[in-house]
């Protein structure tokens, strides 16, 4: 999406159909794309698309505007997969389109995105010591994409399982967790976590933390 525009303009995503029948509207950022499209894959568009519209629902080009109450940037992440099957085929996904994936899923019942999204995440956060031994030992590969960020990205998996109500993925995402944080009691304060990384570097040695 583009940066550019002043603030308070409307910005066009790259998601534009010039044949699209429908304008969906996420925050400052317009999408232009099909009702079939979307009532194909989502049972809260379906209906929606039969409503009847007020005489001065505002429109571009003769296509309805529909406001969003959600993140452009997790709308242009959904669309993308309705429009480039490829897209969400991947072998691994970032954990920001996947979480865009349950978020709108929940929402608007995108189930076969939300399924596959969930799986994800199930998948690589299993319930049985068995499929986790099967992952750490690369006879199984995971299908989560941490952008080389897995610090702030386990956090962000913890929050993401629990907000979706995913409760089987959080022992092990704990565990993850535990992993790739490492506790530090100051000796003049409370407990404090660093990462592992820069635990081993020696950044935060401390007299008397030996």
């Amino acid at each position: 999406m583009s940066s550019s525009s002043p603030p308070g303009s409307m910005i066009r995503s790259e998601v534009w159909y010039w044949d699209g029948n429908v304008v969906l509207q996420a925050s400052n950022t317009q999408f232009r794309v099909h009702w079939s499209v979307l009532g194909q894959h989502s049972s809260v568009f379906h209906d929606m698309c039969g409503l009847p519209q007020p005489p001065d629902q505002p429109s571009i080009d003769g296509c309805q505007i529909v406001e969003l109450a959600d993140d452009p940037q997790d709308v242009e992440y959904l669309l993308k997969a309705l429009y480039i099957p490829v897209f969400h085929c991947q072998e691994k996904l970032s954990l920001s389109v996947i979480g865009a994936f349950i978020r709108l899923g929940r929402k608007y019942d995108f189930k076969y995105l939300l399924d596959s999204a969930v799986a994800r995440v199930t998948a690589y956060l299993p319930s049985t010591l068995e499929e986790w031994d099967a992952i750490q030992s690369g006879e199984k590969s995971g299908s989560i994409d941490w952008e080389d960020n897995m610090k702030s990205a386990t956090l962000d998996l913890i929050t993401l399982a629990s907000d979706s109500n995913i409760f089987s993925a959080l022992p092990s995402a704990y565990y993850v967790a535990t992993e790739t944080w490492t506790p530090v009691i100051h000796p003049r304060g409370p407990v404090r976590r660093h990462s592992k990384s820069r635990w081993n570097t020696g950044c935060f040695d401390q007299p008397g933390l030996a």
